[in-house]
């Protein structure tokens, strides 16, 4: 796998958790907004429709739980592979810009380079965690 890609996935699954949140958030005022009114003895309800709604609710969170438990596993595993980068700045900036999801200025400024400069470095860094996944893909062969 292209080690650009590899750490992309973290990105990836926070997206997704984002935006299972977003949905979590939605379906959850929907079940607040079903209840019983009271009208001269006729009574509503959205009883089917809550315990849908609730259903939901309860998947989401499931798929939520399970999205984040892989992102924590993936981001054990690019700290594991970062570590044998042997160079501080290359590997905070990984961090940074994959675990962290900070935006190339936040960077920038925070590591006190030019943009131009970070992403010379952003090279240098990728071609060195290829060369770790390309050794721990020959390990585990």
């Amino acid at each position: 796998m292209v080690a650009k890609e590899y750490l992309q996935k973290i990105y990836k699954i926070d997206e997704n958790i984002k935006t299972l949140e977003d949905e979590l958030l939605e379906l959850d005022t929907l079940a607040k907004g079903c209840s019983i009114s009271y009208n001269e003895k006729v009574q509503t309800s959205c009883t089917n429709a809550t315990e849908s709604i609730v259903c939901k609710i309860a998947d989401t969170k499931s798929l939520i739980n399970d999205l984040i438990r892989k992102k924590l596993e993936l981001i054990l595993d690019v700290n594991l592979k970062l570590c044998d980068i042997d160079d501080n700045l290359l590997e905070t900036l990984l961090i940074k810009r994959y675990i962290s999801c900070e935006s190339w200025e936040k960077i920038s400024v925070d590591l006190n380079y030019s943009i131009r400069a970070i992403y010379k470095l952003h090279g240098k860094a990728l071609l060195k965690f290829q060369d770790i996944l390309d050794k721990s893909a020959v390990k585990c062969s």
